[in-house]
């Protein structure tokens, strides 16, 4: 599970490092900025515990499977983003996984 969950780490290190450069590029001032950040923390804390509810009845490797498959479709989309108002669902995603 380390070995999986190292890279994710890695990623997650480099993007946010950058992460509200490319934002405010998108358009957004600081307040929008903290609200985008707030926005992906907040569904990772609504979400966690159903997810652990979740892998508690189907096991975890289909739930560590779909989480990795939904940050990595969230990355993905954040190429796609023309509006720092598209970063929210991608926020909201990527916290939830």
């Amino acid at each position: 599970m380390c070995v999986s969950v190292f890279p994710l780490m890695v990623c997650s290190g480099m993007v946010y490092s950058i992460f509200a450069l490319y934002i405010s590029e998108l358009g957004a001032s600081k307040t929008w900025i903290g609200m985008i950040f707030m926005t992906g923390s907040a569904a990772g804390a609504v979400l966690a515990p159903l997810l652990g509810k979740l892998s508690d009845k189907v096991g975890r490797r289909p739930i560590l499977l779909l989480s990795m498959i939904g940050f990595t479709l969230a990355f993905s989309l954040y190429a796609f983003a023309e509006s720092f108002i598209h970063i929210f669902p991608i926020q909201a995603l990527e916290g939830a996984t």
